[in-house]
């Protein structure tokens, strides 16, 4: 039950495309893109950056099933923009990892 009303708030897609490493010029370079379901859910949170730096996140983005999204990896959001990814976690429940959440 809880499953699926968790599933059905995933109504929202974003494009992740994995960093993989830097081109020629020194610019980030990213592989191909994915379209990952999931709900986008704007709210102003703090967070621990990948750094241990204290920071505000201005949305987070919560899917059910997420390839190894890290903070180094590109995330195009459904309004086009493509923020910086400050934090991923993965919530476990009793079976293992639950969902992703992506904190931009």
């Amino acid at each position: 039950m809880f499953e699926e009303e968790f599933l059905d708030t995933m109504v929202d897609e974003v494009t992740w495309e994995p960093s993989t490493g830097y081109d020629a010029d020194g610019a980030p370079a990213f592989g191909a893109g994915t379209t990952i379901q999931c709900r986008v859910s704007p709210r102003a949170r703090k967070v621990l950056d990948a750094h241990g730096t204290e920071v505000v996140s201005a949305a987070v983005i919560y899917t059910k099933e997420a390839p190894a999204v890290s903070p180094n990896d590109r995330i195009t959001l459904p309004d086009g923009s493509q923020p910086v990814i400050i934090r991923v976690e993965r919530p476990p429940d009793r079976d293992g990892a639950h969902h992703t959440e992506i904190y931009v």
